[in-house]
Parts: structure tokens; sequence; C-alpha cells
């Protein structure tokens, strides 16, 4: 894999719970503990395509949210921080989406949107969220951003990576 995407793709699997085996990637571990920012340009097609995935899929992700099956579990969503430096997209845990609004606990590390703290429940419009996750019993449903970070890759890197961590950027079946 290309470094800087292997670093940012596995930073994004921690965050799950889907830390490679160490043999694999003993390289890239250390900084993808870190929990770096991956940065993309505005107006990066393969994002913009990712958001509005997550977005057309956001009323599928909340019946899923609200009727999980006993395989379902580790619900996220994304949104943005606002910061000086731009905005900073993290991750909530333990998402509510009720009432046109969505509350999680932020379960990222902040760099820029300094406001802000790891672990600190937010609240927002449900218009906000950018993208979403959970596990279905050993396989990733959603996570566009994800999924448009690993357009980047060749297809070789692709199918394999697609393959090593179960990802599936389909919508909620």
């Amino acid at each position: 894999m290309i470094p800087s995407v292997a670093t940012s793709l596995l930073a994004c699997l921690l965050l799950v719970g889907m830390a490679p085996p160490a043999a694999s990637a003993a390289d890239t571990r250390p900084q993808a503990k870190e929990d770096k920012i991956t940065k993309v340009p505005t107006g990066d097609p393969a994002m913009a395509v990712a958001y509005e995935r997550a977005k057309s899929t956001l009323p599928a992700f909340k019946d899923s949210l609200t009727h999980p099956t006993a395989t379902m579990a580790r619900f996220a969503v994304k949104v943005g921080l606002p910061s000086p430096q731009g905005t900073e997209f993290v991750w909530l845990a333990s998402p509510v989406l009720q009432d046109g609004k969505v509350r999680g606990v932020i379960n990222n590390q902040i760099e820029y949107a300094t406001d802000y703290r790891t672990g600190q429940r937010v609240e927002f419009p449900d218009t906000e969220v950018v993208d979403w996750m959970y596990m279905d019993a050993d396989k990733m449903k959603g996570n566009f951003t994800l999924c448009a970070i690993v357009t980047k890759l060749t297809k070789q890197e692709q199918r394999e990576f697609a393959q090593e961590y179960s990802i599936d950027c389909g919508p909620p079946k």
C-alpha cells in the first residue's frame, strides 16, 4: 500500500476495533494509533460521492440503528467540526438520530477544532452527518469516506484491502 494512504486507512479501522494483525502492518501501526488526519482537498470528487452516498442512505442507517439485528454493533456517524484551519471531520460513537438532530460522543483525537475534545458529548443538526458506519457480524457497513480514500489505491490493493477488512461500502440491507 501507499504509506500515507495505508496509515490513514489503518487509523479509520483502529477507530472501530478492526486493527490488522501485527505482522501485516507493523510499520504503519504506531502512526495509525495516533489517529492522524487525512487531508482531502475541498471538492475532491471521490469524497463528494462518499458524502452524497452517506446522506442518501442515512434513512436506512437510522432504521438499522433503531432496529439493529443481533449481529449489528459499533454504530457511528461522522460530522465536521469548525476550526481555524478548516473543517475537521470526526466520528461520533453511540449516535442518536432523533427530532432532526444527531447526538453522540466524539471518538477521535482532536487536532484543530480545539473547542472540542475526545469523549465530549455533542449535538448537531442531522443534516451535518457526512458519513455513517457500523459492523454487521464481521463486515463493516457504510464508511463511504474510507471507501473514497481506498479509491486512491491500485485495483489490486483495493481488492486486498476489501478482503482483509471485510469492508462493504453498500447501503444497509
